[in-house]
């Protein structure tokens, strides 16, 4: 940080005389503020990464929740109906009362796909194909 020092005159106040100090300035220098402003540029640039795979990674996982989701509705469906294997049911019209919000959307902008009783369903924006581990999911 610089100082400069200059002389002064300040009025005293009661008396009417005036005071001639030293007054010093304080103040950063532009290569002070420069290196501040590149350090959190350095900050950010190693954080922002992380936020976006945080972000991709959520997104990934609440469309496999929805996915499991669309499945106990189908197997509850088919249970309701007696419906055999290679039955599909309509999207709209039978899992709507199945699940509390019917269509699900999924957050990566992608649509459902609900599949035969004996099939997982699927998702667009991914490749999920097991009913065991849909963590396959990418973006």
């Amino acid at each position: 940080m610089r100082k400069s020092s200059k002389k002064l005159c300040l009025p005293a106040g009661e008396a009417g005389t005036m005071d001639c100090g030293l007054w010093t300035k304080r103040g950063f220098t532009l290569v002070e503020i420069m290196v501040v402003v590149g350090i959190i540029g350095l900050i950010l640039s190693m954080a922002i990464p992380n936020f976006i795979n945080a972000r991709k990674k959520t997104r990934a996982k609440v469309c496999v929740n929805n996915l499991h989701q669309i499945h106990g509705a189908k197997q509850q469906w088919a249970l309701d109906t007696d419906a055999a294997e290679t039955a599909t049911p309509t999207p709209t019209s039978v899992l709507s009362v199945y699940l509390e919000e019917w269509p699900v959307t999924c957050p990566a902008g992608g649509t459902y796909g609900v599949n035969a009783i004996g099939t997982v369903p699927t998702c667009s924006e991914g490749t999920a194909t097991t009913a065991v581990t849909w963590d396959d999911h990418v973006f």
